[in-house]
């Protein structure tokens, strides 16, 4: 049998058409500018097939190439030479077949999906852990500075309240085990309202809105050993390599894509970063209840305070909580009440 092909010679790119015949052992090529050349079977290798369309290449001693289209001439050739398990001529076998195609695709999406959710955050939190104390203090400097330009004011709370707390919280972090460097910040909140959140160098503010909002030193004590909870669990570092790795990965799954492409990289961004804070809450939930439950304090100071806040932000207890950045308000207070009705 003869076809027409492409000689390349290995030297050049330039292109010699030629003729190429199968025989019993060997194959023929002819061509204006290469004579007539022969090669025996055994010493040609046939490059595995990439798609349905694109060339077949053999690969000829001394680095010549031929290329061809896909026709019998190559299955000529292949059935001379022994059988061998190919990895790619099982590929090429399953991804011609839809039925594989698409459960490979199926397969893929799942696998990835459950990664980012569940093996991700896996190892985050044993790369955290595993990362000395520094590393989050070094990630905090410098914040809360950057917050007071653009965020906060100075507290208006009498220093005999500001001690009061801050001698609280002082015997609430002495018992903390790890290398934390606690410290209680006091802020008025402005714009943001009732709040405490914590840095990762162990910097926790709380706004005086919060402050007025509680009303007794236990519920303060529950919303600190809430924000305690969160450096202690080092969510901001775990966050921060969370983050790194979704990055890497859809870069990865979504190469350099166009705004269509960006905007679908987007989307599982923020529900992942939801998904991460929730569980992140959920965390510092726990911590604080354990904190009240060890000091014989009434988880329902917690309860309480959440329960004023919500109200006071407008918030919807019930909201669907898929979506949301912490879990729903009303399973939080539920999860303190029963705690306090077993007590």
């Amino acid at each position: 049998m003869t076809t027409a092909a492409d000689y390349f010679d290995g030297q050049s790119s330039k292109k010699h058409p030629v003729l190429m015949s199968v025989h019993p052992g060997m194959i023929e090529l002819t061509g204006d500018s290469i004579g007539q050349q022969q090669f025996k079977v055994e010493d040609i290798e046939v490059a595995p097939r990439i798609g349905k369309y694109t060339k077949r290449i053999l690969q000829l001693p001394g680095g010549a190439v031929v290329e061809l289209d896909d026709d019998p001439t190559v299955e000529l050739i292949l059935a001379q030479k022994p059988r061998k398990l190919s990895f790619h001529a099982l590929a090429y076998q399953l991804e011609t077949k839809w039925r594989w195609a698409l459960s490979a695709l199926v397969v893929t999406v799942v696998f990835s999906v459950l990664f980012m959710f569940y093996g991700i955050p896996f190892l985050a939190k044993t790369a955290a852990n595993a990362l000395p104390v520094e590393v989050d203090r070094s990630l905090g400097q410098g914040a809360l500075t950057g917050l007071d330009k653009i965020m906060f004011s100075p507290s208006a709370l009498s220093n005999a309240t500001q001690k009061r707390i801050r001698t609280q919280f002082d015997k609430m972090t002495a018992a903390v085990p790890g290398n934390f460097q606690f410290k209680l910040e006091f802020r008025t909140g402005g714009k943001i309202g009732p709040n405490a959140f914590a840095l990762p160098s162990g910097i926790i503010v709380i706004t005086d809105e919060m402050i007025a909002l509680a009303k007794n030193d236990r519920e303060i004590t529950a919303v600190l050993a809430h924000e305690i909870g969160h450096v202690v669990h080092r969510h901001i570092l775990r966050a921060t390599l969370q983050d790194s790795a979704i990055g890497i990965l859809l870069a990865v799954v979504l190469g350099d894509a166009s705004a269509l492409s960006t905007l679908a990289a987007a989307l599982p961004t923020v529900m992942l970063h939801s998904k991460f804070s929730r569980q992140f809450e959920e965390e510092a939930d726990d911590f604080s209840l354990k904190y009240l439950q060890g000091k014989g304090l009434s988880p329902a100071a917690f309860a309480d305070i959440m329960e004023r806040l919500a109200k006071k932000m407008g918030e919807d207890t019930d909201q669907k909580d898929f979506l949301s950045s912490h879990p729903a308000t009303s399973k939080r207070i539920k999860k303190f009440r029963e705690a306090a009705k077993k007590e």
